[in-house]
């Protein structure tokens, strides 16, 4: 059999005319920097290149120097994000000065005008995450050491309490009248540390040089949000796979330590829509994020997510353990020159999840757009142009592929993939307009979905003919997705299909097929019928099959082993359970533990739905 294999894999490598070419991005250890590529980092630490992880601190090591600042105040407190800094003061200039590490720069004269009443000056710092601090120090310049705040109010918030306007809830750390040393320090019980609101209480004329805060562990919560990951062109996304370390020790310390990783891809270069406002007819017109920030107040319209041209965030894929972990792209939408990634980290004070390298796998599209459409064979132009199939019972689809190879150079496909809800059967392959039967070189079925290979037509953009494939069946949601991709056998990655008019006989331009209603439960099969539960390896399970369908939620769902009687011997089952194929497994053993003894009993189940409870009964027996 790996004989038959081999030689079929390599008939298809040579009939393929174009070689694979699946390349690799990475940033971290062996790549880019995470500081090159970092969009938002709040928590984290981008002094290393080979590893992102929250930053962590000795009681010697000032904070503000770790973390990056921008001018302006805070749009959204509630979110973490970029450090910012900034006063109340009518005149608007730089307050960087404060934050730099350097002492020999300040606020030089700004606050030394002759005659101004420099009282009530207030100065508010955003660290953009919640940081361990447990002491903060200020001071002048050493040039300017006699024009130090001779009073103040400092407070403090921890980034967790806001006000119902969503402004961070302040409590006074210290209130000094009077002070008479240039350099303040104040030390206070450790705790986390977000906010920093310092207001003078002298009228003397001041500088600051430098605002330092000093704390010892690792920031609990972190995030990092890369910048728009640029391939030069459209390409097809593969795998992504990193490398993840817990840093610290666990000793002492209780608290969930982990990371979370979404990702998405784009057309262009922002995920947002920016509208200006009419004011007069409250129409609104789209504009450029340029053009949207110059507007006045009132004439910023509406500010959309673009679904057309991004797809949303992906499911997380969770990192708690130090190892290697991947993640499909192949759901992502595509060919897509834009790809974004961004990484929330959880952990303790003395443990967190590191990410040492990220890479991304992905190649040149096969064709420049490739659209897909399935309908009933035997309804191809359904009413309202939605295909639909009773739940539970075999359908025959035909699924549509129409590849546009203009505009480029691609290297075309050879093969398809169809994800089907349960396991498919082909029943035919159809190339042309109009549709010829094709013999395919080669088909794979399982639960999962349909794969037919056909290198012997490989399409390209001198072959360029609609593809048609026939098959049957079931569908167990009340609405299915039939996500397909092109593939190609020489190795370069699948090419995601979107849904469009790829055939004039078919009206539907969708890739979704509804349900309609029918008996949510499909099957309910005990296999084999007898168990044996004596250890000698055979008959000691029964496998307890049983099919779900036309669900919108999960219902509840209990399988239970009775005798004669009617009583309950056996629970095997109870709880919840969504549409799809399901298996639960019985050693023959009751309630206690115990086997029971050898006899025929009644396996029963029972599925609540919102209309009512359905209950079928299956005899099964127990043998010695």
């Amino acid at each position: 059999m790996m004989a038959l294999v081999a030689l079929w894999v390599g008939a298809l490598l040579a009939a393929a005319p174009a070689v694979a070419q699946v390349l690799t991005w990475q940033v971290g250890a062996g790549g880019v920097s995470w500081a090159s590529q970092s969009d938002v980092a709040a928590g984290v630490d981008l002094r290393r290149a080979d590893l992102l992880a929250p930053n962590g601190f000795a009681l010697d090591d000032n904070i503000v120097a770790a973390v990056s600042w921008m001018d302006g105040e805070t749009q959204d407190y509630r979110l973490e994000g970029q450090a910012r800094v900034w006063d109340r003061a009518a005149v608007k200039e730089s307050n960087l000065v404060i934050v730099d590490g350097d002492s020999t720069t300040s606020t030089a004269d700004r606050f030394k005008s002759f005659g101004d009443d420099q009282t009530g000056r207030i100065f508010v710092f955003d660290l953009g995450a919640s940081f361990p601090a447990e002491r903060i120090v200020f001071y002048p310049s050493p040039a300017g050491r006699d024009d130090y705040i001779r009073g103040f109010e400092m407070s403090i918030s921890d980034g967790e309490s806001f006000s119902a306007e969503g402004r961070p809830v302040f409590e006074v750390l210290r209130r000094m009248e009077v002070i008479s040393e240039p350099r303040v320090d104040i030390g206070f019980a450790p705790q986390l540390l977000r906010f920093i609101q310092l207001r003078t209480l002298a009228p003397n004329p001041f500088e600051i040089a430098e605002l330092e805060v000093y704390g010892e562990g690792y920031v609990p919560r972190a995030q990092y949000l890369s910048s728009f990951v640029d391939f030069a062109a459209p390409v097809n996304y593969g795998t992504l796979r990193l490398e993840a370390a817990r840093l610290g020790t666990a000793a002492g310390t209780e608290g969930r330590v982990a990371a979370s990783l979404q990702v998405r891809s784009g057309a262009d270069q922002t995920p947002w829509v920016y509208h200006r406002l009419d004011a007069e007819t409250q129409a609104e017109t789209e504009v450029t994020a340029e053009e949207y920030a110059a507007l006045a107040a009132v004439e910023k319209g509406s500010v959309r997510y673009d679904a057309a041209h991004w797809s949303p965030w992906s499911n997380p894929l969770e990192i708690d353990s130090t190892g290697s972990y991947t993640m499909d792209l192949s759901a992502l939408p595509g060919p897509r020159r834009f790809f974004q990634f961004r990484l929330s980290f959880t952990g303790t004070p003395t443990e967190v999840m590191g990410i040492g390298a990220l890479s991304v796998t992905y190649s040149p599209p096969l064709a420049g757009a490739a659209v897909a459409e399935v309908a009933r064979r035997d309804d191809p132009s359904p009413a309202a142009g939605v295909a639909s199939a009773t739940t539970g019972e075999t359908a025959e689809l035909v699924y549509d592929v129409l590849a546009d190879f203009a505009g480029g150079s691609y290297v075309g496909f050879d093969g398809l993939r169809i994800e089907t809800p349960d396991s498919p059967v082909l029943l035919g392959l159809q190339m042309g307009d109009p549709p010829v039967d094709v013999i395919p070189d080669e088909v794979r079925t399982d639960a999962a979905g349909l794969w037919v290979y056909f290198p012997s037509h490989r399409i390209t953009s001198s072959a360029r003919l609609p593809v048609r494939v026939v098959f049957e069946t079931r569908l167990l949601h009340y609405s299915t997705l039939f996500r397909g991709w092109l593939l190609d056998t020489a190795g370069s990655l699948p090419q995601p299909l979107a849904a469009g008019n790829a055939e004039s006989a078919i009206q539907t331009n969708s890739l979704w097929v509804y349900g309609s209603f029918g008996e949510p439960l499909l099957r309910f099969e005990p296999q084999p019928a007898v168990v044996t539960p004596n250890g000698d390896g055979h008959n000691d399970t029964i496998e307890i099959a049983y099919d779900l369908a036309y669900l919108t939620e999960q219902v509840q769902v209990e399988i239970g082993v009775h005798d004669l009687s009617g009583r309950r011997r056996a629970l095997v089952w109870s709880g919840p359970r969504a549409a799809g194929r399901h298996a639960e497994q019985w050693n023959g053993a009751a309630d206690n533990g115990q086997a029971l003894p050898p006899g025929l009993y009644v396996l029963r189940i029972s599925v609540d739905t919102q209309s009512g409870s359905l209950v079928r009964v299956r005899q099964v027996a127990v043998g010695f």
